[in-house]
């Protein structure tokens, strides 16, 4: 993906297909149900080709080698966050200290998300150095 004119026109496509398919209706995937499906379709699509679009654009101005590296190893990466979901439901202890400080639902939120983006790398880190977790998971 290079940042052209044609894709950059694209990517606004997608981002517009993306905010469409948020208000024509609810997409919940935890049961797959979606009230317009084609609709939720396209804005997945749309979405992840401006996400795409997006960190592309970014990656030309901030390096993202750490995000790289977790891309590198995204296998060992992705069943650590699946295991890891059902290991780290310390939300609600974390939500009633957060309270407790004064934190409003918004921050709490963003600090639980980066608490397990934090926890969920350096996991990755530790296991991707084990030889045999490499050859089960690594992309050869």
């Amino acid at each position: 993906m290079d940042l052209t004119v044609v894709n950059t026109v694209y990517a606004l496509l997608g981002l517009g297909l993306w905010i469409l398919a948020t208000i024509k209706g609810p997409f919940y995937m935890n049961v797959g149900f979606a009230a317009h499906p084609l609709y939720a379709t396209l804005g997945a699509i749309g979405g992840s080709y401006f996400i795409m679009y997006l960190f592309k654009l970014i990656e030309q101005k901030i390096s993202l080698r750490l995000l790289a590296r977790l891309g590198q190893l995204a296998l060992i990466t992705l069943s650590i966050h699946i295991i890891g979901l059902q290991i780290f439901t310390d939300a609600s202890f974390l939500t009633r200290k957060l309270l407790a400080y004064g934190f409003s639902g918004g921050l709490i939120g963003v600090t639980i998300l980066l608490y397990r983006i934090c926890i969920l790398w350096i996991l990755t880190i530790i296991l991707s150095k084990s030889k045999y977790i490499r050859y089960v998971f690594a992309i050869r």
